[in-house]
């Protein structure tokens, strides 16, 4: 009888026990754990990476954004902590400065805002910790430019010793050249007023008191400038009537100019005083028209009753003043990223 052999106990791969296949599991467990906290980290540490650049750039756009409009600040308007205020050249295409305003309102957490031309703000930062805008300012004497002065006399002959009368007609004006008396620094002269001693004559009468060029020592046939007098207007009585002038500007010094008296309607537009004989002012010089200007004769030792009023435009004193010479802004924002520009101002604006 033949029997198989049994294999040996060497022979035979032994079963883990219950105690070794719970251990089993548990280191398993352990490194599933682990790789799984190893992915989460890596994730959370990518999103904080992400949100970091983007704060950065934010700040970085803001911060060239500001460096960009305030170095070509024109003028600066207002100027403190948290917000400034300047003029920059055109933006909009109109031709014309615009105004910038940024702004923070000092809360934790809200915005830099921009404001153009006086709109509604718009964020350009958000989730603002802290900021602060500083000025550099420096003394330099400034462009002298020029000034005009208030309305003053011109020239006047107000009171001659002796007056007639000379109507105005359609057949008869008159033109009075005179020069005035400026000051020896004057750059230029405006006539702003005439006032002439008139009365009226007939009903209906129409009188137009035009300002001229001088030509040949004679008044120039265009007109820079008129005063329309109706005989409702004037009196029964020689009065002084005021006329006035805004377009007779940017007369040169030592130039004459010619006050005409033209007839416009009625028989006898009006009547106006004159002096008949006597020293008349230097540079005075009455001339009479009987084809309305076309031609003009001089009324020898004749003129005007009258005032000329303007304005003097003179070279302005140069004085010392102070100018911003750049804008430092500090703020911290979002992720803590740091906005840190100095800002030189090319047109170093004048300090109000």
């Amino acid at each position: 009888m033949n029997h198989t052999p049994l294999p040996s106990r060497r022979g035979l791969r032994r079963g883990l026990t219950l105690t070794e296949l719970a251990l089993s599991i548990g280191v398993v467990g352990l490194i599933l754990l682990a790789g799984q906290s190893a992915v989460t980290l890596a994730g959370a540490t990518a999103a904080r990476s992400a949100k970091g650049g983007t704060a950065a750039a934010a700040c970085a756009a803001a911060s060239q954004r500001m460096t960009d409009e305030l170095s070509t600040a024109l003028s600066i308007t207002s100027a403190t902590a948290t917000s400034v205020t300047f003029t920059v050249p055109d933006r909009t295409g109109d031709n014309s400065p615009d105004t910038v305003t940024y702004s923070w309102s000092g809360t934790v957490g809200d915005p830099l805002m921009r404001s153009l031309n006086g709109g509604p703000p718009t964020p350009i930062l958000g989730g603002v910790r802290s900021l602060a805008f500083s000025y550099s300012t420096a003394t330099k004497r400034l462009a002298s430019g020029r000034t005009t002065s208030a309305e003053t006399l011109l020239a006047s002959n107000p009171a001659p010793s002796t007056t007639n009368t000379k109507q105005v007609q359609s057949g008869k004006i008159y033109g009075l050249v005179l020069r005035p008396i400026v000051p020896a620094d004057a750059e230029s002269w405006n006539v702003t007023r005439v006032r002439l001693k008139m009365r009226s004559k007939s009903a209906g009468g129409q009188t137009e008191v035009q300002l001229r060029r001088v030509a040949s020592s004679r008044p120039a046939s265009a007109t820079l400038d008129s005063s329309p007098v109706a005989d409702t207007a004037l009196s029964a009585a020689y009065d002084w009537k005021d006329c006035t002038f805004t377009n007779a500007n940017g007369l040169t010094p030592g130039e004459s100019i010619a006050v005409v008296l033209n007839w416009v309607a009625g028989s006898n537009a009006c009547e106006v005083e004159f002096q008949d004989s006597g020293t008349c002012p230097p540079g005075d010089a009455l001339y009479e028209s009987s084809d309305l200007g076309g031609n003009w004769v001089r009324q020898n030792g004749q003129t005007l009753v009258y005032e000329v009023y303007g304005t003097v435009a003179r070279p302005a004193t140069a004085q010392a003043g102070s100018v911003y010479t750049g804008v430092r802004v500090r703020a911290v924002a979002a992720d803590s990223r740091e906005i840190a520009a100095d800002i030189p101002l090319v047109n170093q604006p004048v300090v109000p």
